[in-house]
């Protein structure tokens, strides 16, 4: 009878380890803050003109709730009904790295990168980058070459 108690309460134990452990990691995840972790790294080679000479790049980061990316009347405008703590502008150079940590907001679902290049219509220069605020760290890299934008989610 001694035995079959001690089993019992070797069990309850077990599961009380069990819960007390669950609940700390998801209590962790709530109160973790979403952020991103963004690396812009640009090529020798940027926002090249027609004769191979590389520009500076203007390139701007949003957090979305969706992609609600709006064209403007002129292609190389673009409107976004967005407040500025949920908007980053950088000026980038050949051969420059820029690191930065983002907090993300409760909604934010996709992250929008829109590049104004020099020649616009050969150039790649918006991406939507999915991600999740609940996940914690989103780590993305973002590499520009040439009239591109490349982008690698980890």
């Amino acid at each position: 009878m001694k035995t079959r108690y001690r089993h019992t309460l070797k069990f309850i134990i077990v599961l009380i380890f069990l819960f007390t452990l669950s609940a700390c990691t998801t209590m962790r995840h709530m109160f973790t803050t979403p952020e991103a972790v963004i690396t812009l790294k640009t090529d020798s080679k940027l926002n090249t003109t027609h004769s191979g000479n590389s520009l500076p790049l203007k390139v701007s980061l949003y957090q979305l709730s969706s992609t609600q990316l709006v064209d403007a009347k002129m292609q190389n405008q673009t409107t976004m009904a967005i407040n500025n703590n949920l908007q980053k502008t950088f000026t980038l150079y050949p051969r420059q790295v820029e690191k930065i940590t983002w907090k993300l907001q409760k909604n934010t679902t996709v992250i929008a990168v829109v590049s104004k290049f020099h020649r616009l219509n050969e150039a790649n220069w918006r991406v939507f980058i999915p991600v999740d605020p609940k996940q914690g760290k989103n780590v993305i890299n973002i590499k520009f070459v040439a009239n591109q934008v490349y982008v690698r989610k980890l």
